[in-house]
């Protein structure tokens, strides 16, 4: 699927090569980071594939199954993306663990089709490698590892009881001091994207 060394798919072209000489500081940069591109590569060919209901056959790399198989992330297969929808809709089952799953297929695909689409980003300034590219699948696949349980709706409980525990504290108005503000700033805007943060 791709050449050794460098992230380059097999259908577009190499990346241009700069002459330097060969016991500069580039070039020993370089060679580091060959090196590096082809540890990567080997963890990055071996693939694991999997069925999703929507995108049909998807792969991710092998090495993500290290996160996958975290009791972290196990958690998220027994949080309904949908929450309390499944209810009514008695097909929407699916799980925070498969959205996350889908999602960084996603992210590596575009990742993909973005370096296959333009050579230039293994060049100066940007310099990608297979770790710029796991990063995004990996961030993609742990967005939601923070998600509670009911995601939407929790996030009404934990407005509604904050505001029963600053009415507590502040029994004048949670905006008659400055501390009391602050904390109704903080509690009525969250929002349960903030629990993966």
């Amino acid at each position: 699927f791709f050449f050794e060394g460098s992230m380059t798919s097999m259908s577009s072209p190499a990346p241009k090569k700069q002459k330097v000489a060969a016991d500069s500081p580039a070039t020993i940069v370089n060679l580091v980071r060959m090196q590096e591109a082809h540890r990567l590569q080997e963890k990055f060919s071996r693939q694991w594939h999997m069925q999703d209901p929507v995108h049909g056959l998807i792969w991710l790399p092998d090495i993500m199954r290290t996160i996958i198989d975290t009791p972290q992330f196990e958690r998220m297969n027994h949080i309904h993306q949908l929450g309390t929808t499944a209810c009514v809709y008695r097909s929407a089952t699916h799980t925070r663990a498969a959205h996350s799953m889908g999602t960084a297929y996603l992210a590596l695909e575009l990742m993909l089709h973005l370096l296959s689409a333009q050579p230039e980003l293994y060049e100066e300034p940007f310099n990608l490698t297979f770790r710029d590219v796991l990063c995004v699948a990996i961030a993609g696949l742990c967005h939601d590892l923070g998600h509670p349980l009911f995601s939407h709706m929790f996030e009404t409980y934990v407005r509604g009881e904050a505001a029963k525990s600053l009415l507590a504290k502040h029994p004048a108005g949670y905006e008659s001091t400055p501390e009391g503000a602050a904390e109704l700033k903080k509690y009525t805007g969250w929002e349960h994207e903030q629990a993966s943060i």
